[in-house]
């Protein structure tokens, strides 16, 4: 194969994949699951990372955990409308 058709072949492969995974994560139970999956390895994510880029300063003003980096502001939005406060 020509470098032209794998990009076409990779571009249909995730292409697939993409499509799988939003059907897949249409389904609470499996979103559910994949998250506590994602939150169990987020500790040994973090302790590679830290070997690998060194350790960071513990007065940084907000700490990421998997929810916010995977949902960003739909997240804290859900988080501020579940407070009681639907102003966002």
């Amino acid at each position: 194969m020509d470098w032209h058709s794998l990009e076409i072949e990779k571009k249909r492969f995730m292409d697939q994949l993409l499509k799988e995974a939003r059907s897949a994560y249409a389904i609470e139970s499996i979103r559910q699951e994949a998250q506590a999956i994602a939150e169990d390895f987020l500790p040994v994510e973090n302790e590679m990372l830290e070997n690998v880029e060194g350790p960071k300063p513990s007065n940084l003003p907000h700490k990421e955990n998997r929810q916010t980096l995977f949902y960003g502001n739909e997240f804290k939005r859900r988080q501020h409308q579940s407070s009681g406060n639907n102003k966002f």
